[in-house]
């Protein structure tokens, strides 16, 4: 090899080495993750309801067992949410998340938490928007 080709080689070599461009710099073998096999998508993610009323979201839960628990947290007073599971197969769960607003709850913009806890993994969280809307 020439001098200037191995130079350049080298530089080029070293400069994909870095812990942004290839993970950590030495190491062997590929980093465990930490991640949750588990996700969550709401349909849709931001709904409104007037004092008074109900209203719903659908999750689909991949990745889960069939015991996977989902919670919402967040929702202001007078708000409640019920979870109920509507369609199980071996790695898709399908959540319905319905809200319900007393005459005495707030207008406003609200931004709930749906957690999903299943397979051990850690938990996975995402926003639910609530807009509850004036009388």
């Amino acid at each position: 090899m020439r001098p200037r080709l191995a130079i350049a080689w080298l530089a080029a070599a070293a400069a994909c080495s870095s812990a942004t461009d290839a993970g950590l710099s030495g190491q062997t073998s590929p980093p465990e993750s930490t991640a949750s096999r588990v996700s969550i998508v709401l349909d849709p993610r931001s709904i409104s309801v007037s004092p008074g009323g109900t209203t719903e979201s659908i999750g689909t839960i991949r990745g889960a067992t069939k015991t996977a628990l989902s919670a919402v947290i967040g929702a202001p007073n007078n708000v409640t949410v019920r979870v109920s599971s509507i369609a199980t197969t071996d790695s898709v769960l399908t959540k319905k998340y319905i809200v319900f607003a007393n005459t005495g709850a707030a207008p406003g913009r609200y931004v709930l938490t749906v957690r999903v806890t299943g397979n051990g993994d850690s938990d996975v969280e995402t926003p639910l928007t609530l807009t509850v809307t004036a009388p």
